[in-house]
């Protein structure tokens, strides 16, 4: 991976890269084991660049072979919570505010207690910066020139899970999101 990013222009990663099979996808900072990969079975791909002293954070879950039901209703409640969240971000928007509208959309579907995490959090020099996306702490209003993750996620134990991680910035009217790899259903399963 390193070496791929390094042909495209980063200088390094920009933190230790996480991918997770099967079900070690439900563990959402899993380092890397001897879990194979394997059809049938969701792969989550955590990793960032280092370019010019910047870092980014992106997060896709591929899904390989056949797709359980229930994993592939897992990954749509995610997208769907995540692209809510991207929708309502703008000035003014508090880090609480923000959460909850992804958050809301988990809980209900029914998996609000498998979403235990943030939703995000800023990204610049650091991998991780202020302000944190959370729905405890310190609430924080969004102001332009932020960068924030977004990146909700559903774990199940045992089974897998799916967390869908975009970087966006916070413009003076809105957001733009940073990252261009798709992230519909039918782009991440992989036949």
């Amino acid at each position: 991976m390193v070496l791929e990013l390094r042909s495209r222009g980063a200088s390094n990663s920009s933190f230790p890269v996480i991918v997770a099979a099967a079900a070690n996808s439900s563990l959402p900072h899993y380092r890397p084991g001897e879990t194979l990969v394997q059809r049938d079975q969701p792969l989550l791909i955590d990793w960032g660049a280092l370019v010019k002293g910047y870092c980014s954070d992106l997060t896709r879950t591929l899904m390989i072979g056949r797709v359980s039901p229930q994993m592939k209703k897992i990954y749509n409640i995610v997208l769907e919570a995540q692209m809510a969240a991207i929708d309502f971000l703008r000035p003014g928007v508090t880090t609480m505010q923000a959460d909850k509208i992804a958050r809301e959309v988990i809980e209900k579907a029914g998996f609000g207690k498998q979403f235990g995490h943030g939703l995000g959090h800023g990204i610049g020099r650091d991998i991780h910066e202020l302000p944190t996306l959370r729905k405890t702490g310190v609430e924080e209003e969004l102001r332009p020139g932020m960068i924030v993750t977004v990146e909700p996620g559903i774990y199940l134990p045992g089974e897998g899970g799916v967390r869908i991680e975009d970087d966006v910035l916070i413009t003076h009217s809105g957001c733009e999101v940073l990252s261009s790899l798709d992230k519909s259903f039918e782009g991440c399963h992989i036949e």
